[in-house]
């Protein structure tokens, strides 16, 4: 049997708890990585749980701004995965 790491790696990570820490630690470091410094100070957390993802914004103008683009950050999250894995952007 021949298998490549790839599919190696994806069959061991589509174990459902290791997907959803999977895609926990990938969705900060996807943030952390591909939003500007300036966002990412002003970020508390962000999370993952059951296709939601939870952001917390310590500045009320950029909450707004970010409440406004929540399907932008879910297409963004969904194309980095190649799968619909957000459902839904959370904005606090």
């Amino acid at each position: 049997m021949d298998q490549h790491i790839k599919d190696v790696l994806n069959s061991y990570v589509s174990d459902s708890k290791i997907t959803k820490g999977y895609y926990r630690v990938k969705i900060e470091e996807y943030w952390k990585s591909n939003m500007s410094q300036g966002i990412v100070d002003l970020t508390e957390y962000v999370l993952y749980r059951n296709g939601i993802v939870t952001i917390r914004i310590n500045s009320a103008p950029l909450k707004n701004e970010l409440f406004n683009s929540r399907a932008r950050i879910q297409q963004l999250l969904n194309e980095f995965f190649n799968k619909e894995i957000v459902k839904e952007v959370i904005i606090k």
